[in-house]
C-alpha cells in the first residue's frame, strides 16, 4: 500500500506542478524572442554591420562611396543603407529585437530564484542604450558640405543634404593642400586597338613578356631609363637626334604576322612621335605615376585661427563637429570640398557598447559562480 500511494504521488507531483502558474509554457512569440538561436542571429547580423562600417566609414556621401570603392561596390552600399550603418534597418531590427527580448528574459528572470539579475539587467539595458544612441543620431545628427578655395576667404555655413545654408558656428578657411608622396612610381604600358576597340595596361616590373590575348601581339621592355637625354647606353647620335627628357622606355613589338617593331615610349612626351615607321593600328603609350601617399591640408578655424592639419580618412574634431575630407583637387590643389558633421548620439552608442561588454562579461562570471555553486551542492 505504502508502495502504490508513493508511485501516486510521484507521478501526480510533475503534472501538479506542470499545471502551476509558474510554469507554464510561454506563446510561440514570447518562445521565439528569447530564443538563443534569434539572439545568435542578431549578434552576427550585428557584428557584420559593424565591420563593414568600419570599412567604408558611414556618414559620409554618396558620391565618396562611389570614388573611394566604385560605382558598383559604392552603389551597392549606399543602395543597402549602409552609408548609415548604425541608423540602418541591418542595426535597428536586430538590435531592437535583442533589447525586446532582453526585456522579456528580465522579467521572466526576476521571479527566479539564484540567479544574478544585476548582471542580466545591465546586459539588456546597454541594448537599450545603444538604441537609444541610434535614435539620438536619426533625430539630431547634421551633415552638409562647405568648399574652400587654398588661401581663400573663410566660410562660417555648410550647405546641409537638403540644400540650406547653415551656420557652423565657427568659421573655417584652408591655408594650404598638398599631396603626399610615397616616394615610389607606377609604371604603365598601355597598348590600343581602335579598329578593333581593344585597349589594355600592362604593369611595368622588369624585363617580363606582355601578351595580347585576343591578338596575340607580344610586348617586351628593352631597356627603361629615368633620364633619356643623359643614359650614357644610349648611343649620343641618337640622343641628340632626339630632343626630348626624362624617363623613356624601349619597347620590342612581336606581331602576329611575323614582323618585328621598336619604339621608343616617353611618359613626359608622349605626343612627340619617333617611331617613324610604326605600325598605325596600334598605338602604344608610357606612363609614370607618382603614387600617392594622402592628401594633406592646413586649415584654420576659430575667432583665434587656431591651425590644424588634415587628411583623407583622418577626419578633425573642432567645436563639436567633425570635419572629413570629402573631394580634393587632384590636379593643381587648389581646393578641397570638406563633409562637416556633428552627432551627439555617437558616444552615446559607444558608451552602450562598453557597457554590453562589460555586462557580458558579469553574465558570464554569474554562469560560472552558479555551475561552482551547483557542484559543491552536489
Amino acid at each position: 500500500m505504502l508502495t502504490t500511494k508513493n508511485k501516486q504521488k510521484s507521478s501526480s507531483g510533475p503534472a501538479q506542478r506542470q499545471t502551476g502558474s509558474g510554469s507554464r509554457r510561454p506563446n510561440p512569440l514570447v518562445r521565439l524572442l528569447i530564443s538563443p538561436r534569434l539572439a545568435l542571429i542578431c549578434f552576427s547580423i550585428l557584428c557584420v554591420v559593424t565591420l563593414v562600417a568600419t570599412f567604408v566609414m558611414p556618414g559620409r556621401s554618396a558620391e565618396f562611396y562611389v570614388e573611394r570603392l566604385g560605382p558598383l561596390l559604392g552603389s551597392i552600399v549606399v543602395a543597402l543603407g549602409l552609408d548609415k550603418a548604425f541608423l540602418s534597418p541591418w542595426f535597428l531590427g536586430p538590435t531592437g529585437l535583442l533589447v525586446t527580448g532582453g526585456l522579456v528574459v528580465a522579467t521572466r528572470r526576476l521571479r527566479a530564484r539564484g540567479v544574478t539579475v544585476l548582471a542580466w539587467s545591465a546586459l539588456h539595458a546597454s541594448m537599450l542604450i545603444i538604441v537609444i544612441g541610434g535614435v539620438v543620431t536619426a533625430i539630431w545628427a547634421e551633415e552638409g558640405l562647405v568648399r574652400l578655395n587654398v588661401g581663400g576667404e573663410a566660410q562660417t555655413e555648410y550647405v546641409l543634404r537638403g540644400g540650406a545654408a547653415k551656420p557652423m558656428g565657427f568659421s573655417v578657411a584652408l591655408e594650404s593642400l598638398r599631396t603626399e608622396l610615397y616616394g615610389s612610381e607606377t609604371r604603365e604600358l598601355e597598348v590600343r586597338l581602335p579598329e578593333l576597340r581593344i585597349a589594355e595596361v600592362f604593369p611595368i616590373l622588369g624585363d617580363d613578356d606582355h601578351v595580347l590575348a585576343s591578338t596575340g601581339h607580344r610586348f617586351r621592355v628593352m631597356r627603361e631609363t629615368n633620364e633619356f637625354a643623359s643614359e650614357p647606353s644610349i648611343p649620343l647620335e641618337v640622343r641628340q637626334d632626339l630632343p626630348v627628357k626624362g624617363p623613356a622606355l624601349l619597347l620590342k613589338i612581336d606581331f602576329p604576322d611575323g614582323r618585328v617593331e621598336d619604339r621608343w615610349l616617353f611618359s613626359e612626351s608622349s605626343n612627340y612621335n619617333v617611331n617613324r615607321r610604326a605600325d598605325p593600328s596600334l598605338l602604344t603609350s608610357y606612363k609614370r605615376t607618382p603614387d600617392v601617399k594622402n592628401h594633406v591640408g592646413v586649415l584654420r578655424l576659430g575667432p583665434n585661427r587656431e591651425t590644424m592639419t588634415i587628411r583623407v580618412n583622418q577626419p578633425v574634431e573642432y567645436a563639436g563637429k567633425t570635419i572629413y575630407v570629402s573631394k580634393y583637387d587632384d590636379t593643381g590643389n587648389r581646393f578641397a570640398v570638406f563633409q562637416v558633421r556633428s552627432d551627439p548620439g555617437v558616444l552615446v552608442v559607444y558608451a552602450g557598447f562598453l557597457a554590453l561588454i562589460l555586462s557580458m562579461i558579469a553574465v558570464h562570471g554569474a554562469h560560472l559562480r552558479q555551475e561552482s555553486s551547483s557542484r559543491r551542492e552536489a
